[in-house]
């Protein structure tokens, strides 16, 4: 999912000219053309008026004592007024403000994308009437959740900077190094627990598609995403609907294959796909980089440990009920889009419609509230289908498998609205207070009441996943009640 983070002001990264060097030769008189420019040197040469260069020596680190001690000038603003003086205007890239717009239906259509995987994958598993690695559809989950939030933060950062190039050549590399560390893990994972070549394939197919797919969203193209996976989500469909052996296996194979490398080569459109010596990122990005990467990890770890592990509970579901088990949270994740883009565009309205900002918080907090409370109908009312469809056909699915999809659902939504209000730390903070508890409880069963690993590793993730609801949903209203800047 989106993991848009612009900072408002950042600071010179290793990638800048040195801006002492670069102004001690515009006020020697040594010419603009000829020095290698800065970002500062970007703002400086579009500036409208000398207090935004002053504005922007500033944020650089050339304070009052600086312009005096190092220039001999009298001030930020004097010396400011020299390059202004000095500097010719030059055109330069612009980033459109960016203007919260209320959900729509292609969130919808987004959710369905990130849910379009898993039924491909098992239509793919029944048509060929093979069961693959058991290790392949968690570490395909986790680690391409990890790498498409690491993806999207570095995509949207280099937006914010107005920086293309460097944009499409993190990215590239982003996807490259999707599709080797992938076949890295999996050859590991398949000598350590088992697993064909195919297995391998399969899980780095399912990585590069969800990081490719991250890109794709990034410049606005999920229809196109939709487009080309529509023919091996339909045919998916059909085969697992459909009789067993009715649709010849090769042509699974074929339609789903298709899909995941038209949504690949669409995605190439955007990348420079080489991979150039040096960090593109600067350490500070990078160091935020890792933790969405971790952020990632951890939701997909809560989604195999919570829906995937759901399905193996009860082993006497039959092929249609394990298909339904995991429905509830894969289908709202579009509903959770839509929520979480109209609670961005609300809470900003509020900074524009209300004559005080006293009660700022107190509304804040109540277009919050709405929105967790339509997803939540929306995600339990999926919920009750899916119990009452399982039913009807004789099948009796757990309800804790049901209702702890709608707890690690309502712990998505906050954890989005906290992280899209650039408060990763708090969301970080409370996987990782959830994950200590599910462990110690999984130790405490094990060893201390000797429950079987399969349930007590069931228990452990339902026990850690209310702890991180919970978490989240007391940061979530601490945050939204203080995001005016937003």
């Amino acid at each position: 999912m989106s993991a848009r983070m612009n900072g408002l002001v950042e600071e010179p990264n290793e990638h800048d000219a040195d801006i002492h060097q670069w102004i001690e030769g515009i006020t020697e008189g040594t010419d603009f053309e000829g020095i290698d420019a800065s970002r500062l040197a970007i703002i400086c040469s579009a500036a409208g008026d000398p207090l935004e260069i002053a504005a922007a020596l500033e944020v650089a680190g050339v304070s009052h004592t600086v312009a005096t001690d190092r220039y001999g000038r009298a001030d930020v603003f004097s010396l400011a007024q020299t390059l202004w003086n000095r500097i010719p205007i030059q055109p330069t890239p612009v980033v459109e403000a960016s203007v919260h717009q209320p959900g729509n239906w292609l969130d919808l259509l987004r959710g369905l994308l990130y849910i379009a995987p898993a039924p491909m994958l098992l239509a793919l598993s029944r048509g060929l009437d093979r069961e693959f690695a058991g290790w392949t559809l968690p570490l395909a989950v986790t680690w391409g959740w990890g790498l498409g939030q690491m993806t999207a933060f570095a995509g949207y950062r280099m937006r914010s900077r107005a920086d293309t190039r460097r944009e499409a050549e993190v990215t590239g590399r982003f996807l490259i190094g999707s599709i080797i560390s992938t076949l890295v893990l999996s050859l590991v994972a398949a000598m350590i627990f088992g697993g064909d070549l195919v297995s391998i394939s399969v899980a780095t197919a399912l990585v590069t598609f969800m990081v490719a797919s991250s890109i794709l969203l990034l410049h606005q193209q999920q229809q196109w995403s939709a487009l080309l996976i529509a023919p091996g989500v339909v045919l998916s469909c059909i085969v697992l609907i459909a009789p067993l052996g009715t649709v010849p296996g090769p042509m699974v194979a074929l339609f789903i294959a298709g899909s995941f490398i038209a949504v690949l080569l669409r995605s190439t459109r955007h990348v420079h796909l080489r991979w150039p010596s040096g960090m593109l990122l600067g350490h500070r990005d990078f160091r935020i980089s890792l933790g969405h990467l971790l952020h990632g990890l951890l939701c997909g770890l809560a989604v195999v440990a919570i829906v995937i592990q759901g399905e193996h509970l009860a082993p006497a579901l039959d092929d249609l009920a394990r298909v339904l088990v995991p429905v509830p949270m894969l289908a709202t994740l579009g509903v959770m889009e839509w929520q979480l883009r109209t609670f961005r565009s609300r809470a900003s309205g509020l900074t524009q419609t209300m004559e005080t900002m006293d009660r700022f918080p107190e509304r804040a907090w109540a277009q919050c509230r709405r929105s967790l409370l339509i997803y939540l109908t929306a995600i339990s009312t999926v919920t009750a289908l899916v119990w009452i469809i399982a039913a009807a056909n004789g099948q009796r699915i757990p309800s804790s498998v049901l209702a702890v999809q709608i707890v690690l659902g309502i712990s998505f939504l906050c954890d989005l609205m906290i992280v899209t209000l650039d408060r990763l730390d708090l969301v970080l903070k409370s996987w990782l207070l959830g994950l200590t508890v599910g462990l110690a409880w999984l130790a405490v069963e094990i060893w201390g009441f000797g429950t079987a690993v399969e349930t007590a590793l069931w228990h452990a993730s339902c026990a850690g996943g209310i702890c991180v609801c919970v978490a989240l949903a007391g940061c979530t209203r601490n945050v939204a009640s203080t995001a005016m800047n937003h």
